[in-house]
């Protein structure tokens, strides 16, 4: 006879702070393939892995000097009673090297899921529940019946080392491509300038509509798929004054600035030539698998990627 099961003892394991990331290329929440750790302030000695749930949320354990609040040792209830927060720094990295890595900040413990703070206006790429939002890389393939902009950004100003004309890279460079002006994409350029901005196609043109720009009508005169063309918007943010990057970058903790910092660059203009002389407001797209490059624009492959990359300069507004 089995004897009836008695609970002894229960122990409560608290996690200090669970987070959710969103893709901003397909608008879903990514929840494998990710190495998300956390270290207060500026002791990444004293990082953490946080590991995902069943339910795509990534959650951290056995986070540095918060012990008594993962075991329940306190003087009231959670979260009615909150501990003095401590902030922390949240590195994220791709092992599948789908997207960009990510740095931000949060003041653990959170109540409920971490959920990333806009302070500027809302937009439809913006995660809808307060995810952490990723971006690609120029590893990644675009998903089927989406497009995709590659582009390797240069700052326009160039220095003279040893005789020589030498350009640096726009690293960090925010640019978004706009139809009509609706907002489609949202890409970051990496450390090396490089950038994949990938997005879904606008709606189907019709010749026959006097704007150009409504969704394919009833007519018997329409122009097929393959022959569809769209002229996108771009719109470049660089600032490298705002990108703060952090001390002592190492192998597994990459330079890169925190996340609202991008986001804080003031806007930039592009051009096809570094003398400024070209400038870039809008490209023409066209429905296919091949990658759509600027006209006169000049094209290289990435080491990592063989694809070809359009060579685009960028000058900081101030």
């Amino acid at each position: 006879m089995i004897e009836p099961f008695q609970l002894l003892e229960r122990q409560s394991w608290i996690a200090p702070m669970g987070v959710k990331f969103w893709d901003v290329s397909t608008g879903g929440h990514v929840s494998s393939g990710l190495r998300v750790t956390a270290y207060p302030g500026a002791h990444r000695l004293q990082a953490t892995q946080a590991l995902p749930n069943r339910s795509g949320a990534y959650v951290l354990h056995r986070a540095w000097g918060m012990r008594q609040f993962e075991l329940g040792v306190r003087s009231g209830p959670f979260p009615e009673t909150v501990p003095p927060r401590q902030r922390f720094t949240i590195v994220v990295n791709d092992e599948e090297r789908r997207f960009l890595p990510v740095r931000f900040e949060a003041e653990l413990p959170t109540v409920g899921l971490f959920r990333w703070p806009i302070t500027r206006e809302r937009t439809p790429l913006d995660p809808p529940d307060g995810s952490v939002p990723l971006y690609a890389s120029t590893l990644r393939t675009a998903p089927a019946g989406m497009a995709v902009l590659r582009a390797e950004l240069h700052e326009a100003v160039n220095e003279i080392v040893n005789g020589k004309h030498v350009t640096r890279p726009a690293s960090w460079t925010m640019l978004e491509a706009r139809f009509n002006g609706h907002l489609l994409g949202r890409g970051i350029a990496d450390e090396q300038g490089r950038i994949a901005l990938i997005f879904a196609y606008p709606p189907p043109q019709d010749p026959l509509s006097s704007g150009g720009g409504s969704p394919l009508g009833s007519g018997t005169t329409r122009i097929p798929l393959l022959k569809q063309q769209w002229a996108i918007q771009l719109q470049a943010f660089y600032q490298p004054t705002v990108l703060l990057s952090p001390v002592e970058p190492r192998r597994d903790d990459p330079s890169i600035p925190k996340l609202d910092d991008i986001f804080a660059q003031s806007p930039a203009n592009l051009f096809l030539d570094e003398a400024e002389t070209e400038p870039l407001t809008e490209v023409s797209l066209r429905y296919g698998p091949t990658v759509f490059v600027p006209p006169g624009s000049g094209t290289a492959s990435s080491p990592l990627d063989p694809t070809p990359l359009s060579i685009l300069f960028v000058s900081p507004t101030g």
